[in-house]
């Protein structure tokens, strides 16, 4: 068969390797199409401090058509009626921000770029995980304070706006919606700059082990050294766990630990608008992200209570995942690039019989 047909016919099956590895559930979920919106259940549960800090009567609604109705849809998508549109809007740019960091305002069903999102070494901060190269317990140390230093950048970010002119404070950014594509829109900056930070600092619960009262990070995971051959646990840490991701099962209490330090989070945040407490965000640190050395493979993490859980879906290699596909989804998907497979095949064979019929006619 000639290379290049080979070649389309193994990106099928590299592609239903990506499919069954979907990047939309890494990290607790968020609303889309694949998920259950964990991210938005934990912050909507939290996000009452942030009216405090906000002050609805400050903030300008937008006026365009966009803006309106996709402050609407996702108060709708969330189940939550808010009469006030002020309060309304904040919320909704929350979300947005909230969602920012799994998503980067492509689609959730745009698989590749979402794949390339998440594989990108640069972006493993915004979720509280290793880089590559953070390896042993150095990397569990660097790996968080790359994590501190992300949420204080997008807090700092979003104070400088919060004391703008409300008219300044709004910022436009992009959303892909389903049947209209790419979206520009308006949200409120400082909202939208505060969800950004709540969501890693959510991630930082689904994607460590924790100590049993779940305030002390013990191990930082590791994505994107599992996603290669060569993962080695004990240098590049234990891979991944899509289980820690998921919000109303077995992670159902790292998901409620997550929505306090949220909420802890936010009046964090109150405290620093008002000039309260200067040290509010290391208090913050010191509650919910701080680390405890020593814990390692070797001693099962310092035993930790939530090891055996990690283990289970952990991220692999592409093709490890594509020979291993368990799930009647995954191997739906996984069906799907053989048939096309086979289609392509189908159309080459006569192709190639009726070249040899002209040659022996000839």
């Amino acid at each position: 068969m000639h290379f290049k047909y080979l070649r389309h016919i193994t990106s099928l099956f590299i592609l239903a390797a990506v499919l069954c590895t979907s990047p939309a559930a890494r990290a607790f979920s968020i609303s889309g199409n694949f998920s259950d919106g964990c991210h938005e259940q934990i912050t909507v549960q939290s996000y009452l401090p942030l009216m405090e800090i906000m002050n609805p009567d400050f903030v300008e609604l937008p006026d365009d058509e966009a803006s309106i109705k996709i402050t609407k849809n996702i108060m709708e998508s969330i189940g939550l009626l808010e009469d006030d549109h002020h309060r309304a809007y904040i919320l909704a740019s929350l979300l947005v921000g909230v969602r920012q960091p799994d998503t980067d305002g492509h689609s959730s069903l745009d698989i590749l770029t979402q794949r390339n999102l998440h594989m990108a070494d640069n972006d493993q901060d915004r979720h509280c995980l290793r880089r590559a190269g953070q390896d042993g317990e150095q990397g569990n140390i660097d790996a968080l304070n790359d994590c501190r230093t992300l949420i204080r950048e997008n807090l700092d970010t979003a104070l400088n706006m919060l004391f703008l002119q409300p008219k300044d404070q709004n910022i436009k950014v992009s959303m892909n919606l389903e049947y209209y594509g790419d979206v520009n829109f308006y949200v409120n900056g400082p909202a939208y700059y505060i969800g950004m930070t709540a969501h890693t600092l959510q991630d930082s619960f689904s994607h460590t082990l924790r100590s049993e009262d779940l305030h002390t990070v013990q191990h930082v995971t590791n994505y994107v050294d599992a996603l290669g051959a060569d993962h080695n646990e004990r240098r590049d840490g234990m891979a991944h766990s899509l289980t820690l991701d998921h919000c109303n099962e077995e992670a159902r209490p790292l998901a409620n630990a997550a929505a306090e330090a949220t909420s802890d989070l936010f009046m964090a945040i109150k405290s620093l608008a008002e000039q309260s407490d200067p040290n509010a965000i290391d208090k913050l640190f010191n509650t919910w992200l701080q680390y405890q050395p020593g814990c390692t493979k070797d001693n099962n993490y310092c035993n930790n209570a939530w090891e055996s859980t990690a283990r289970k879906e952990q991220t692999r290699p592409i093709l490890e995942d594509l020979l291993s596909c368990q799930s009647a989804g995954d191997l739906y998907l996984l069906v799907i690039a053989i048939a096309f497979a086979v289609v392509l095949l189908r159309s080459l064979f006569p192709a190639r019989r009726n070249a040899s019929h002209r040659k022996a006619a000839s």
